[in-house]
């Protein structure tokens, strides 16, 4: 890590302290699968989803930074695609995409992530029809679905239950920063 960033990592036990590095948490992270048997949730062909390119990036991380600060880093939407929704004024006020991948003996499987919905346009079915929207691509390309969620946040728990998506477990997450590098003042004689 350069100083000043962040990273978080999954441990079962607590992570020791180092000269240089805060660390925060434990978090509870949940993970859920969306199982290959599963029907897939209908498309909404009234709610218009757009890719969103890289370049877009600050824009992106000003919407996650409202809706669920701190998890969703200027390049992260580099690592798959993502997706959103804009609302009259071309405001990005819902998105999600791809992040990590993970290729098994068995299944190749990919990340739903950045999942947001701007507070202002909550209610109007976008999150839902932005995860039916990745749920298809990743069917159609024979990739399995899965996604993180803060244990904590019920309302997407209950979404994500609803669309037929199984807990695999639970775990603790933490977050790691190198310290960023301050000027230190010039000695006198």
């Amino acid at each position: 890590l350069e100083p000043g960033e962040s990273t978080f990592v999954v441990s079962f036990d607590p992570l020791p302290s180092a000269a240089g590095i805060t660390v925060g948490g434990p978090y509870a992270v949940r993970q859920f699968e969306f199982p290959a048997c599963t029907p897939l949730p209908p498309i909404t062909p009234d709610i218009p989803i757009e890719p969103i390119p890289s370049a877009n990036a600050p824009e992106m991380v000003e919407l996650t930074s409202i809706a669920f600060p701190g998890f969703f880093r200027i390049r992260t939407c580099e690592m798959g695609p993502y997706f959103g929704i804009r609302d009259a004024a071309a405001r990005l006020v819902a998105m999600c995409g791809e992040r990590m991948n993970i290729r098994t003996p068995t299944a190749d499987y990919r990340e739903i992530s950045g999942l947001c919905t701007h507070p202002e346009f909550r209610g109007r079915g976008y999150a839902p029809a932005l995860l039916a929207h990745m749920l298809h691509l990743h069917r159609d390309a024979g990739l399995r679905s899965y996604l993180h969620v803060a244990s904590d946040n019920a309302i997407a728990i209950a979404l994500y239950q609803r669309l037929g998506f199984l807990s695999r477990g639970e775990f603790p997450l933490y977050s790691v920063r190198r310290i960023a590098q301050t000027s230190r003042p010039a000695p006198t004689r």
